[in-house]
């Protein structure tokens, strides 16, 4: 079970990567539906659960982090951290499903809209 403080991260998180890739997302796939838009939006709620994993920390003290080797991406606050990060996974999904434009409709065909 999630306590409040960590689902508030996560929509804040959600919607920094919303802003800059939901939109990229859509775009590669073949289909331009209601569906593909949803399947989008689980993909990063998936990166944003996967950043809350990997750097919780950061939010504990931004200050320090920024300021030590494990900001690795330079970034001046926590959203820049956080959309460097989405860009990362953003590359990283298209390397693994460049030419699988059905990847969204086989993973997420469960969905419940």
């Amino acid at each position: 079970m999630q306590s409040e403080q960590q689902v508030d991260l996560i929509d804040m998180i959600v919607d920094r990567l919303v802003e800059s890739f939901v939109k990229p997302l859509n775009q590669l796939s073949n289909e331009k539906n209601y569906f593909t838009h949803v399947a989008s939006l689980a993909e990063i709620v998936d990166w944003s659960h996967d950043f809350l994993w990997e750097y919780s920390y950061v939010f504990d003290d931004w200050n320090a982090f920024k300021s030590s080797s494990a900001n690795i991406f330079n970034a001046d606050n926590i959203t820049a951290f956080i959309v460097a990060y989405g860009l990362k996974r953003f590359q990283l999904f298209c390397d693994e499903n460049a030419g699988h434009p059905d990847y969204f409709f086989e993973r997420y065909l469960t969905i419940e809209l």
